[in-house]
């Protein structure tokens, strides 16, 4: 027992260190969607613990349409709290991940050295613990929906195996959670849910329409109107910007010849690298790398050579969600959302399979899975090296922005554009200010979808320059120049002398721009 122990508290120790990594790094970063998530938990806390309607921070149209669940348990904690957990909620969520892999080690489903290999293997996955999304350094309904989520399937396969009603219920309530949690999950429920039931049992499809019933009871009807904004959105984007044209003239469309030539000429950009990241070849092996031995494994499994006892379940749970990984890469179907992210939701199966392939599989197999383990760990170190090297802010880049902060506070209560809106949520955290930006209210209407749309028309983020239709629609004070991000398009300066300047912003009065 002691032993047993001893080997769980080294794996949680190994497992925490590489999640807190970056916020040892740097404490107090806070990313753009981070200050978003802050801001719906203060909302909720001075609504009462209630879902608010609009949030606090911006001038733009619309309502929440945020899953809120998470955002709603940590409104209970103090302020201060609250920016302790969210420097550590990216360990604290894997922990809970986990222990998942402890409940199945205590009855029975796992062995001691398949729990330890399941632990190492989820420590070295890249896609748990990426610097560039809120997930991986603070508050995120992304990893609480992949945890709900998986265990809504986990229960399914319960109920599979044995036939217990109870199962199905869990698997109802989990479902409900993940409504409650994240976008993302209830679409990787639905389509899953789809999976297993063509393959499995006819019973699995009335998880995600059951788990809409039971989030909308627990929300008091909230779950409604996010559900209804999510299809808004989802079908917006299909429509306006999921076009072959589009993505194949635009970002997602690299040549990897491109790449050999400009390594040879010495002429690689950074754009070069996050277009070569977009291949799906690529995304595979810089997240989920395990998906690579564990294709080999459910090889295995339809000809015959390996079992497992749940694997006539997992094995419909792993193939759906790599089909709907590789579908989603395509570009029509890219307005479902990050392809990769759908991997998440199939890790636990995977883990569980290749943890008993390793006992029992040939050498390949077992190769295969020490390869992805130190492939996983290469990017982590990457990713923990560029993190303080390219991403952690810059002591001239905060110490203008505080003085750019002081400046702000001594104007009262006032709106403001910032141009671009990159740091305009800090701003107004910091500020009270509101600002001319969205915050989880992008696709509450149509009407917002229009506004959104007329006020960036030539690139996301980049203000307009119908100062006409700005002061109409927001009646703004300031305006706010980055000076580091602007680019020659929307709003630009006026040829006057500015209210403030520094080394990296500008502020005019509103008016100066007439």
């Amino acid at each position: 027992m002691l032993f047993e122990l001893a080997v769980l508290a080294g794996l949680l120790s190994l497992l925490v260190g590489s999640r807190i990594a970056y916020r040892l790094i740097a404490p107090d970063d806070i990313s753009r969607d981070g200050y978003a998530h802050l801001t719906l938990i203060q909302d909720i806390r001075e609504a009462g613990h209630r879902y608010p309607r609009h949030p606090s921070n911006v001038a733009t149209g619309g309502t929440y349409q945020y899953p809120y669940l998470v955002h709603w348990v940590l409104s209970f904690l103090p302020s201060a709290a609250v920016f302790d957990v969210d420097r550590y909620f990216s360990a604290i969520s894997d922990v809970l991940y986990t222990g998942i892999f402890v409940f199945l080690y205590l009855y029975g489903h796992l062995d001691l050295p398949s729990l330890a290999l399941c632990y190492v293997l989820f420590i070295s996955t890249p896609s748990f613990n990426r610097p560039d999304l809120t997930h991986g350094t603070g508050i995120s309904g992304r990893k609480p929906g992949v945890i709900v989520a998986t265990i809504s399937f986990l229960m399914c396969a319960f109920f599979i195996e044995t036939g217990q009603l109870e199962f199905v219920l869990a698997a109802l309530f989990f479902g409900g959670l993940v409504c409650l949690t994240s976008k993302f999950a209830l679409q990787a429920l639905l389509f899953i849910s789809i999976g297993l039931s063509l393959s499995v049992s006819p019973l699995a499809i009335v998880v995600p329409p059951g788990a809409i019933i039971v989030a909308s009871l627990l929300s008091a009807g909230n779950y409604i109107g996010i559900l209804r904004t999510h299809v808004r959105h989802s079908y917006n984007y299909a429509t306006k910007y999921s076009s072959y044209e589009n993505t194949r003239a635009g970002f997602f469309h690299f040549d990897v010849g491109t790449l050999v030539s400009r390594i040879r000429s010495r002429d690689l950009s950074k754009d070069d690298l996050r277009r070569l990241r977009q291949k799906w070849y690529i995304k595979l092996l810089i997240n989920n790398p395990y998906v690579i031995p564990v294709c080999f494994v459910i090889y295995s499994y339809y000809t015959g050579t390996f079992s497992h006892p749940l694997a006539d379940v997992y094995v419909p749970w792993i193939v759906t969600g790599i089909v709907v990984f590789a579908l989603t890469t395509l570009p029509p179907l890219q307005f479902l959302g990050e392809s990769e992210r759908y991997l998440d939701f199939v890790f636990l199966p995977s883990a569980l399979l290749l943890a008993q392939a390793f006992a029992v599989e040939a050498t390949l197999v077992n190769l295969l899975i020490l390869a992805a383990l130190l492939v996983g760990v290469a990017i982590l170190g990457a990713y923990i090296y560029s993190f303080e090297k390219l991403l952690t802010p810059d002591e001239a880049v905060e110490s203008n922005l505080e003085n750019l902060v002081t400046f702000l506070d001594s104007s009262g209560d006032e709106t403001l554009v910032v141009q671009p809106f990159n740091r305009a949520r800090e701003i107004a955290w910091k500020t009270g200010h509101r600002v001319v930006d969205f915050n989880m209210n992008d696709s509450s209407s149509q009407a917002v979808i229009d506004e959104r749309d007329k006020l960036c028309p030539e690139q996301w983020g980049y203000v307009t320059t119908d100062i006409e239709w700005i002061e109409g629609q927001y009646d703004p004070v300031w305006v706010v120049f980055d000076k580091e991000k602007m680019l020659p398009i929307g709003l630009q300066p006026p040829n006057s002398e500015p209210d403030f300047e520094n080394d990296y912003y500008e502020v005019y009065a509103f008016e100066e721009l007439s």
